[in-house]
């Protein structure tokens, strides 16, 4: 949330979310540019319910301005490595 003073949006803590319900916190919190990326080998998160964040770019706590580059590192849940 803004404080009132312009120094931008304060960004939680998402590690261990569902990457759906992450983004979408993300989104009400007034974030704009979130992308989801991963770190377990896959490509590409399709149907982002069936992943798990792990990392995410913004450290929990700093203020950000609603378009800041957002990038949340995902695992699929109960996937395996792609090889």
């Amino acid at each position: 949330m803004t404080d009132g003073t312009g120094a931008g949006v304060l960004s939680p803590n998402v590690i261990g979310q569902n990457a759906d319900v992450a983004q979408d916190s993300l989104h009400k919190l007034g974030f704009t540019n979130v992308d989801l990326g991963t770190v377990d080998g896959h490509h590409v998160v399709i149907l982002p319910q069936n992943w798990t964040v792990r990392a995410q770019s913004a450290r929990a706590g700093a203020r950000l301005a609603p378009d800041a580059k957002i990038v949340l590192g995902c695992a699929r849940i109960g996937g395996n490595r792609l090889l």
